[in-house]
């Protein structure tokens, strides 16, 4: 993956997770701080992740097992949050958000890591 197809991934999830909360936050009418926090939570984890595990990295076997391993621990990021959110009883609204969010940036990244790779 090139420094601009990089910059182009985190620009496009970093667009998509602010401008989804802003919606989630003039729907719903709850508190924007908190939605917020947690969209850039997610751009967090999705564009480090993706840094750190495909910048520069040849096409080769080692490419799926990184994938899958990085696949595998976003959902368990995913599933963590959202028991946490669970169990202290936070709206219905809050975890569909998150689960929309999470799903929407992992198709986009797994696509632009598999198109972008070297």
């Amino acid at each position: 993956m090139t420094k601009s197809a990089l910059t182009l991934l985190g620009l496009l999830q970093l667009a998509i997770c602010l401008s989804s909360g802003y919606l989630f936050v003039l729907v719903t009418e709850k508190d924007a701080t908190e939605i917020i926090v947690f969209s850039l939570v997610s751009f967090f984890i999705y564009f480090s992740s993706s840094w750190i595990s495909f910048f520069g990295i040849p096409k080769d076997k080692s490419f799926v097992v990184r994938l899958m391993i990085l696949l595998t621990l976003q959902i368990l990021f995913f599933l963590s949050v959202a028991i946490a959110l669970i169990y202290t009883g936070d709206d219905r609204l809050l975890v569909l958000y998150f689960l929309g969010l999470f799903l929407l940036l992992m198709i986009i990244q797994s696509i632009a890591l598999v198109k972008f790779r070297q």
